[in-house]
């Protein structure tokens, strides 16, 4: 398929406090955008990316993470996939 994993592109350089100790989504996004970061693991050339998350809830780490990787130039479109299990 053509389809490269790439690790480590995006990284957070601290822990966060508890997402469920912060009532309002915008703050949520906030203390994330303020923890996340990437690296410039890409060869030159524009890449579209997937990022996939263990959980769905206010969306703000998947938010948080589509703001940070907007600054990367060479991110063309940012998809998300979430992964959830029902008890």
């Amino acid at each position: 398929m053509g389809i490269s994993c790439i690790e480590n592109l995006l990284l957070k350089n601290a822990k966060t406090e508890q997402m469920k100790d912060i009532s309002n989504k915008e703050d949520k996004i906030e203390a994330l955008c303020k923890k996340l970061y990437f690296i410039d693991v890409l060869n030159d050339g524009v890449y579209d990316v997937m990022i996939v998350d263990d959980l769905y809830d206010t969306g703000a780490t998947l938010e948080a993470a589509t703001i940070v990787l907007r600054g990367y130039s060479k991110i063309r479109n940012i998809y998300v996939a979430t992964i959830t299990r029902k008890r």
